[in-house]
């Protein structure tokens, strides 16, 4: 790949036949409503005027999407994150933020229109296939695009859009490209374009435009080109490389007609060695675990998968096992994406005075109370920093506002030892040099600095720090809106390597930073 993006160039909605496609399907019974809802939560997701009060009143004009929504949110799958059960749309946003409550409702709509209608047990296969795609990307998402992953997952179950619109209105023609495919006389994207006059993609870009899907996941829809999967230049890159590999992960696990040649995960592996470098029993686990969630999410939506096809497949696939169970456990980030420092252990033990979900998942409780009422903001940021301070048994906590007037971030309150003390100092430029500061702000990276006196990391802990506070261990997590940071919380201890967070409890300080997002953003609109 060149220094460019390689993400492909716009212009899918003027390609010749895309036209025509589109009015068809604005004739077909049931699109337009499909249409219409879709548009309406993406465009309120998408807009910097977010609110809880608009997406709710989307979602509660259907009584059939909120009571799936709500059993989605209280699943297994979005349990820890919410802490206790969700009984309303709006607590369901403040819990889970917009982003996940979007995917969830896209989701559901999609498939809501999927079920109701002729020839349901095929077109019920692609969707089960676009939703594990989807959950196998967010996982590889989670290693190597960490602040887009939830992006990543939306990205991968649309990448499909052009294949199941097909099979929903277009029944016909659907049985024309599979006859073709199953001839050998034409690849898939060949027998699309022979039938409907464009390929796949371009159909689903056309319709994900009409959507008001964000022009990078539009774009992501784009396959990949054949061969060697080269090193990405910039995010929106690896957006799309991801979106592919979930696809191409679940169509070498079935056989399906997009699969690359090569020799099945092993070939797909190799594919994308550039990118990601993975183990065989690292992969095997990885698809394990999205095969797990995705039939609990199908099962929460009353989806029977008794006699699915695609389930035995994957089912066969892992009880197989992985394909190289003696081979070394490699998982790194392309160096592009690296960082000098650790991220937030995933797995560790750690035994604050009070036991940690119980704060964190009071704490969550309270502020969804709080936001979807008149609030402070004061106050929710107070009881941000004080709930991760008694959970984790931080040392200090402070959280920092972003102040364009000045060019700092600037703390604006704390708790914990001499927090009023250290918060009077604590400011630091918006640009400055390198340094884990502006990694944390400039990338939207949850970090944890273990030792600041490692030689590994000691020149990226700035002067101004080390004169500032003593603590030897400290966690950075930053606050963004539209790819700015707005706010950072900062928590530490004083011993290095001192602070560990298990993963449920990160899950829940993740939460508990989310919502006070949802109230920065909502005293933005007031």
């Amino acid at each position: 790949m060149n220094s460019e993006s390689i993400i492909p160039g716009e212009g899918g909605s003027e390609a010749p036949g895309l036209a025509s496609l589109l009015q068809r399907l604005e004739n077909k019974p049931g699109f337009p409503a499909l249409s219409e809802s879709v548009a309406a939560i993406n465009e309120i997701t998408n807009s910097e005027d977010q609110n809880i009060e608009g997406l709710s009143a989307i979602i509660l004009k259907d009584f059939g999407l909120t009571s799936s929504i709500l059993r989605v949110a209280n699943s297994a799958s979005y349990r820890a994150a919410s802490g206790s059960g969700i009984t309303s749309v709006s607590r369901a946003v403040s819990v889970l933020g917009f982003s996940t409550l979007r995917d969830i409702a896209l989701t559901v709509v999609l498939f809501d229109q999927i079920k109701n209608r002729a020839g349901a047990r095929e077109i019920k296969e692609s969707f089960l296939r676009a939703q594990m795609a989807g959950t196998i990307a967010r996982e590889a998402g989670k290693l190597f695009l960490p602040r887009r992953a939830e992006e990543v997952y939306t990205c991968a179950l649309f990448h499909s859009l052009g294949q199941i619109l097909t099979l929903m209105y277009f029944p016909d023609e659907a049985q024309q490209i599979r006859d073709l495919i199953n001839q050998h006389a034409h690849t898939e994207n060949e027998a699309a374009t022979k039938v409907l006059g464009i390929d796949f993609a371009l159909l689903g870009q056309g319709v994900a435009e009409q959507w008001l899907f964000p022009s990078t996941m539009v774009h992501s829809l784009q396959p990949l080109p054949d061969g060697l999967i080269e090193r990405p230049q910039t995010p929106e890159d690896m957006l799309w490389l991801l979106s592919g590999f979930g696809n191409e992960v679940c169509a070498c696990l079935t056989g399906g007609a997009s699969q690359q040649p090569g020799e099945g995960l092993s070939g797909l592996r190799q594919r994308f060695a550039e990118v990601m470098v993975f183990s065989g029993p690292q992969l095997h686990s990885m698809v394990e675990k999205s095969f797990e969630d995705t039939k609990a999410f199908a099962s929460t939506l009353g989806v029977s998968l008794t006699q699915s096809s695609f389930v035995k497949q994957v089912t066969d696939w892992v009880k197989a096992g992985p394909d190289d169970e003696a081979g070394q456990s490699r998982l790194a980030p392309v160096a592009a994406l690296d960082t000098t420092t650790s991220a937030v252990p995933p797995s560790a033990t750690c035994k604050p005075r009070d036991d940690p979900h119980q704060v964190l998942s009071a704490g969550i409780d309270k502020l969804s109370d709080s936001i979807v009422g008149d609030f402070a903001l004061n106050d929710i940021l107070s009881v941000t920093v004080e709930t991760m301070l008694r959970a984790m048994d931080f040392q200090r906590a402070l959280i920092c506002l972003r102040d364009d007037k000045s060019g700092f971030m600037l703390a604006r309150m704390g708790c914990g030892k001499d927090a009023n003390l250290v918060a009077r100092k604590f400011r630091f430029p918006l640009k400055d040099t390198p340094n884990v500061f502006q990694l944390a702000i400039g990338n939207g990276l949850d970090i944890v600095i273990k030792d600041i006196a490692d030689p590994k990391i000691a020149d990226k802990i700035p002067s101004w720090y080390r004169s500032t506070v003593s603590a030897r261990t400290f966690v950075l997590m930053p606050l963004m809106i539209k790819g700015q940071a707005v706010a950072l919380i900062y928590c530490d201890k004083q011993e290095a390597n001192s602070i560990v967070i298990p993963e449920r409890e990160l899950s829940l300080m993740k939460t508990l930073r989310n919502q006070a997002l949802l109230a920065i953003k909502q005293s933005k609109v007031r």
